[in-house]
């Protein structure tokens, strides 16, 4: 299976061999590493790296979740370029008690794999000919659909998995010989994307396909047409999902990238950014209830609307026209000004571009021989301006015969590119001044239990957190730790080792590619600095901050829990001197803490499992598992932010629900009895409060 898994991957390195650095920086496999900050106002958390078995690798990020029976899983897929179906097709799902476990069990056959065929060619896989399907909801015009899973849910009423797809299809799109067979069309490794949605009824042993969720625009037939992209440039499509669901709002997320390439050059993107869409809960991720972010509005369908951009300088949003071949990032800066950057695109025949300081004097960069002129023919060895509209320092530096493009942030936020002849340069139209746009920035999504708000980290290495998902061009950086390979990564709670939707003050980043696990530290910021991790406290029902130093009557959908409890700060495990986000709850008259008993693991994580008192229970052990590690016990618990009254945003929520760590399921009486049940967003039967006992 590895041995599999590094054809894949060489496959997809040498389909862009010879391209030049920037081909190599949009390749799908993985991105480069970031820049670091410069003068930060956030933090630098310090890593650990270790690593999983080569047989849990793949080429597409891979996902955690727990059964409704407790039972842990972990998905990854491979959807191979194989003229034939090889084997190295495949959609596997393990299982164990859990991410150490699963890692221990491979060499002693402990852990279980579910193994579904995927190869696009044969009957019964999970994508075998979309666009023949009765209803023609996903066309597919070659049925050449090589399918990834990127992230599960479990209904709470049928049991049923619903995962999302990554779709790449009809290949060689810019090809229009119809001669041309299908498995050579794919060994080019050129394609469009889709996400789509599929279910399993066996727990993974097979899939079937439901329908598309999310489409690119421009393409009116809902496939790739090379006549709907008349100018020299085309787009990608919708690739690179993540999956996020946030029980605080009753949505669905998914994170995904969009990129306009050059039809000369088809691994060179003009330009790249990370898009947004959501869907409610309620409507099990049916096509038609999917919109997209654009322009600071959901406000755009998720089949063919139009794709926006988050975590973007400013907010600026992009806009497409293929038939001339413009990106034009607008929007406004910080100092007012109205703000339009069209690209400029380099090639070897036209390699130099001209561009303005922000005092208005003018140079000219030649991206071939790396020189940069004055207005008066005179070579200067960099650029360096502070622009007020972007509140950034732009400096265009000559390093090694090539041109450096950096862009530095108020805060310390830094990126990079170095330019070549296929390259596309972004100046504003009324200034000459430049803009970097951000690159591939693939991103995981979680609730940060430290401090209580969302975190997104992705391939730039940032931390970003805010308090509303429905507005995420208003997260900000709150700390930094760039990864060597930032490649398929997804995010996982060290603790639990079994929840994928939320993180602590410190957590893993876990590299399907290269099956490596960054354990990223929570840290203190230094002096001077003013983003980073706050912690967050709820409150009791007279608003203060629940401590340590008190006891509290707590009530979940009206009913007492019984006696009053003391909340006992977990340890992060990487800084014992801070606070990890979770807690004990300890009864003040018995001493013993409200945990989840059972015989197994997955006997605590089960639906219905029923909710008690105990002795307390070990903490994450980085030891355990073989040096794989092992969760913390099943009286680890956090209190979940509720949005209320049509907001999305959690920030000041003062309405919880009592979630336990390594199930992320939440408490609620049956009768006279506390179990654990799946989160319901807005149900007055999970509903905690906590007052204080004087």
């Amino acid at each position: 299976m590895a041995l599999i898994r590094r054809k894949r991957i060489q496959a997809l390195l040498a389909a862009v061999a010879g391209l030049g650095a920037v081909a190599a920086l949009t390749a799908p496999a993985s991105a480069a590493p970031s820049a670091p900050p410069v003068d930060a106002a956030f933090p630098t958390y310090p890593q650990t790296v270790t690593h999983i078995p080569e047989d849990l690798g793949s080429d597409i990020a891979g996902s955690a979740f727990t059964d409704s029976d407790g039972q842990f899983h972990w998905s990854n897929a491979v959807a191979s370029y194989a003229r034939t179906d090889d084997g190295s097709s495949w959609e596997h799902t393990f299982t164990n008690t859990d991410m150490g476990a699963v890692s221990a069990g491979l060499a002693s056959g402990a852990t279980k794999l579910a193994s579904a065929d995927a190869y696009y060619g044969t009957p019964g896989t999970l994508c075998y000919k979309l666009g023949e399907r009765t209803d023609a909801s996903m066309p597919s015009p070659y049925d050449d659909d090589h399918c990834d899973i990127v992230g599960t849910w479990v209904d709470p009423a049928t049991k049923r998995w619903y995962a999302v797809i990554n779709d790449e299809f009809t290949f060689d799109p810019l090809n229009t010989d119809p001669t041309k067979s299908i498995p050579d069309r794919i060994a080019t490794a050129q394609h469009s994307n889709r996400i789509l949605v599929a279910t399993s009824d066996d727990k993974g042993a097979s899939w079937a396909v439901q329908n598309e969720i999310v489409t690119p625009p421009y393409q009116p037939k809902d496939y790739f047409d090379n006549a709907d992209y008349p100018g020299s440039t085309f787009a990608f499509g919708d690739s690179g999902v993540r999956f996020f669901v946030d029980n605080s709002t009753g949505y669905f997320y998914v994170l995904y990238n969009y990129q306009v390439r050059l039809k000369s050059s088809p691994f060179s993107s003009v330009a790249q950014w990370q898009s947004i869409a959501r869907a409610p809960i309620s409507g099990k991720m049916a096509r038609g209830s999917w919109k997209k972010y654009y322009d600071g509005h959901w406000s755009q369908p998720g089949i063919g609307g139009l794709d926006g951009a988050f975590l973007t300088p400013l907010g600026l949003n992009p806009v497409y026209d293929p038939a001339k071949d413009i990106v034009t990032w607008s929007g406004r800066g910080k100092d007012g000004t109205r703000l339009a950057y069209v690209n400029t695109q380099l090639t070897a025949a036209a390699p130099s571009f001209a561009f303005k300081a922000a005092d208005g004097a003018s140079y000219t960069a030649d991206s071939a021989t790396g020189v940069i002129t004055d207005a008066s023919g005179a070579s200067v060895p960099s650029v360096s301006y502070r622009d007020p509209a972007q509140d950034a320092t732009i400096t265009v530096a000559s390093s090694g015969g090539k041109i450096a493009l950096t862009a530095v942030q108020a805060d310390g936020h830094a990126d990079t590119a170095t330019l070549g002849t296929k390259s596309a340069v972004y100046l504003d139209r009324a200034t000459g001044r430049l803009f970097l746009p951000p690159r591939i920035n693939q991103s995981a999504v979680s609730y940060n239990t430290y401090s209580r708000r969302y975190q997104i980290y992705g391939y730039d290495g940032y931390l970003y957190q805010g308090d509303d998902l429905g507005k995420p061009n208003a997260f900000a950086p709150v700390g930094y730790s760039g990864l060597a390979n930032p490649a398929y990564q997804s995010t996982l709670d060290y603790g639990s080792l079994t929840n994928q939707m939320i993180t602590g003050r410190s957590f893993w980043a876990v590299n399907d590619l290269d099956t490596s696990i960054t354990q990223v530290k929570g840290t203190s910021p230094a002096a001077g600095q003013t983003q980073y991790a706050h912690e967050g406290l709820p409150v009791d029902t007279a608003g203060r901050p629940v401590s340590a130093q008190h006891s509290y009557t707590l009530r979940i959908g009206g009913r007492s829990l019984g006696g009053s409890w003391q909340p006992v700060p977990v340890k992060d495990s990487y800084d014992t001197a801070s606070d990890s986000g979770f807690y004990r709850l300890r009864n003040t008259r018995t001493g013993q803490y409200l945990d989840v008993p059972g015989a197994t693991p997955e006997a605590k994580r089960a639906w219905g499992a029923a909710v008690s008192t105990g002795a307390a229970e070990p903490a994450f052990d980085p030891s355990g598992n073989a040096g794989y590690g092992s969760p913390g016990g099943s009286d680890q618990w956090y209190l979940l932010p509720e949005a209320s009254g049509g907001s999305t945003s959690i920030k000041g929520s003062t309405r919880y629900a009592l979630v336990n760590r390594n199930s992320n399921l939440a408490v609620q009486f049956n009768g006279d009895k506390a179990q654990l049940v799946p989160i319901r967003h807005l149900s007055p039967s999970q509903r905690v409060t906590m007052t204080g006992v004087e």
